[in-house]
């Protein structure tokens, strides 16, 4: 099928932008020439299915498992070559990572034609930095506190995964993952910036240091929870707090078990091109928000 072909079914798709007025029209073309519809729909006090959910949520009941995505369009009436490159959340490389062809590629494009084109595995980095001997670089209390994070998560369905520790000017804010019966969970980064930002009033806390993930996928953090923390420094950026991106460190811990042998990346390099609100021009929203956090 012609790219443009694809770029003009998805236009097609049906959207319910309620909240955000950014209409998602998807559409995936699978390995045998197939193509499904997908669109954001938007409901509640503030949730929704993205293009790319809804994409691979209706290949998944017309087709079959194995003929994969190997395409993913997005169609816009107002977007262009020197328009923002806005790509995929988090959330949405995970099922993207999951069911979609390694080999595939995404299309941007408008009424005018193909605009812009670049492959699934442009969204995702697992290069980690090997290092040794871990409690050179970070505290013995930012890996204990990750660590124990972790043994209290919670979660009925398949157990504790990682824990995450934020190293600050004013201590460690740590959190597990906490799930639930409807299988909608909260992930450790996201609920440690929680932690920092809610559980203190001190303004050093945003002095961010480093971040711990220790626990047996602790190589395996979720690109959702790595968006978590890429929004989270964006913030600080733009609220003029930090310029650089935040250290991160991944020990593959088990229980008390804690291994000298580490690896680090950091919050820009592991989410590459990244979904965020400098990318979508919200910075000045960004700065209203750290402004609250620091009264």
């Amino acid at each position: 099928m012609d790219e443009r072909e694809l770029l003009g079914i998805a236009k097609l798709s049906k959207q319910t932008p309620s909240q955000s007025g950014f209409y998602v029209k998807t559409a995936g073309l699978t390995q045998s020439g197939k193509t499904v519809l997908g669109g954001n729909m938007e409901y509640g006090l503030c949730s929704a299915i993205h293009g790319e959910e809804s994409v691979i949520a209706n290949w998944a009941q017309a087709c079959s498992l194995d003929d994969r995505i190997s395409a993913i369009a997005f169609a816009s009436e107002d977007v262009g070559p020197d328009s923002p490159w806005v790509t995929s959340c988090g959330n949405c490389r995970d099922l993207v990572r999951e069911y979609c062809d390694p080999e595939g590629f995404f299309l941007d494009g408008n009424p005018d034609g193909l605009y812009r084109k670049y492959p699934f595995s442009k969204l995702f980095f697992d290069a980690f930095h090997q290092i040794d001997n871990i409690r050179r670089r970070v505290t013995s209390k930012a890996i204990e506190s990750a660590v124990n994070a972790m043994q209290r998560s919670y979660d009925i369905y398949s157990g504790a995964t990682y824990g995450a520790s934020i190293i600050t000017d004013s201590g460690v804010f740590s959190a597990g993952f906490e799930g639930d019966v409807a299988y909608h969970p909260t992930l450790p980064i996201r609920n440690a910036i929680t932690c920092l930002k809610y559980a203190s009033s001190e303004k050093g806390r945003f002095n961010t240091k480093q971040v711990v993930i220790a626990g047996p996928k602790a190589l395996d953090v979720p690109y959702k929870d790595r968006q978590y923390l890429f929004e989270f420094v964006d913030g600080l950026r733009a609220g003029g707090i930090r310029k650089a991106p935040l250290e991160v460190y991944l020990i593959p811990a088990t229980g008390a078990d804690i291994q000298m042998e580490a690896w680090k990346t950091d919050s820009d390099e592991w989410l590459p091109f990244p979904f965020s609100p400098s990318v979508l021009g919200m910075d000045e929203k960004m700065k209203e928000y750290m402004a609250r956090y620091l009264e």
